[in-house]
């Protein structure tokens, strides 16, 4: 019986992991080409001119984080925060921010500045659109990952879920771009690290994250220890089979 309760509590913790977790922590997923850029310094592997490479940026972020600055939802959603955010005290909202290009995947740090916002109503040509802005900046390079979109048919709360492809949701003056740079002298024209590129959206998907919930840890750990106490107990009160 013991067995049996151990058990359903390891199946509870697995059928836990598969529901989504908490809407304010969502993922935003870029994909598209490099319209222009160079990587002087290998930080991707061995091409120098980035033109015409395909990448993907994801940024992770929590709407429950950062100050909301100049936001008045539902026509604008604005989470910002980090180390020189001006009002101070906010931390970023940016959990995470990546970008693969050549098979490599480089982090980007936010502790400097992290913002993500959302406008609909907004008076861009043709048509007013939605707008939906990410950034993530700082650490130990001077570094930065951004990313903006244009869209008719784009959410207007950084909560929403919202998926759209270039040609048809995606306006064709959606942009990106990143820097990596690290000059030890200014006056002297040698990096120890430099790359930069405009990016091209050609997709882009925001969801609900999907990362299980401590408690959803902890119930599953437990049931998968509490079995594994109770099977080596079994074991030994059982005969050996000759």
């Amino acid at each position: 019986m013991r067995c049996t309760l151990l058990a359903a509590a390891a199946s509870a913790g697995l059928i836990a992991l598969a529901q989504p977790a908490s809407a304010t922590v969502m993922v935003a997923t870029y994909t598209g080409t490099v319209t222009q850029g160079q990587d002087l310094t290998g930080e991707f592997g061995s091409k120098v001119d980035l033109s015409g490479l395909s990448y993907v940026a994801t940024f992770r972020y929590d709407t429950a984080l950062g100050s909301t600055g100049f936001s008045s939802p539902p026509s604008f959603d604005e989470r910002a925060g980090g180390t020189n955010y001006w009002p101070g005290g906010f931390a970023s909202p940016i959990l995470a921010a990546t970008l693969t290009l050549e098979g490599v995947t480089l982090g980007f740090s936010m502790d400097s500045l992290g913002d993500v916002s959302m406008a609909s109503g907004t008076t861009i040509f043709p048509a007013p659109d939605t707008y939906g802005y990410f950034f993530a900046g700082g650490g130990d390079l001077e570094s930065s990952l951004s990313m903006s979109i244009y869209t008719l048919l784009g959410a207007s709360s950084l909560s929403d879920p919202f998926s759209g492809s270039l040609g048809s949701s995606l306006a064709p003056y959606s942009t990106g771009s990143f820097s990596i740079i690290d000059q030890p002298d200014l006056g002297v024209p040698t990096y120890l690290h430099y790359a930069s590129a405009s990016l091209a959206p050609g997709t882009v998907s925001i969801v609900a994250a999907t990362v299980p919930e401590p408690g959803t840890w902890a119930l599953m750990l437990a049931g998968f220890v509490g079995l594994g106490v109770a099977l080596r107990r079994r074991r030994r009160g059982s005969p050996l089979a000759i």
